[in-house]
């Protein structure tokens, strides 16, 4: 969660930085979760509790416009040496097939978690209606405690890691 905050921190303050991975979107698309400028991306809070899957999946789908985004940032010069550290340190956190496993683990329990908590925000939700929610939550989520569901979890984490060439190749079966 701390790398994908950061990720998300070094493009969403820097004006500059969101403009580049705009231009460097081929086909640009506002996943616009919180009003914010840059297209896909969402500012991963930590207060706010319903909008973490959208964070990790707004990293997933632009994955490639990041590493591109933190090469050319990079490539331009200029910055100061902490930022630079710390987008160096994200570029070598993004390559690795770990935090990569970790982004899709993420969506797949925040997904639950953030339906959850919208409903239990609604004006319109009863104690015993939420309580039921939750419990429905819960058991969804003990369902995927299993061997088969994290066979299917880990079979498509590589599909989808096959698809991005930037990510380490150490881990395959």
């Amino acid at each position: 969660m701390s790398t994908s905050k950061e990720i998300l921190t070094l493009i969403k303050f820097s004006p500059k930085r969101e403009k580049i991975l705009g231009g460097v979107k081929s086909n640009v698309e506002c996943d616009d979760v919180d009003n914010n400028a840059s297209p896909g991306l969402a500012k991963f809070s930590e207060t706010r509790w319903t909008v973490r899957a959208g964070c990790f999946n707004g990293i997933f789908l632009n994955y490639k416009e990041l590493q591109e985004t933190w090469a050319e940032v990079l490539a331009e010069g200029g910055l100061q040496s902490e930022v630079r550290a710390r987008i160096i340190g994200m570029q070598a956190q993004m390559i690795t097939f770990e935090y990569f496993f970790a982004n899709r683990l993420g969506y797949l329990l925040f997904s639950h978690t953030d339906n959850l908590s919208r409903a239990l925000q609604s004006t319109r939700i009863c104690a015993t209606e939420g309580h039921r929610l939750a419990k429905q939550t819960v058991t969804v989520l003990k369902k995927i405690r299993n061997n088969s569901s994290f066979d299917d979890f880990w079979q498509t984490v590589l599909r989808k890691k096959n698809s991005i060439t930037d990510i380490g190749n150490k881990h395959n079966n």
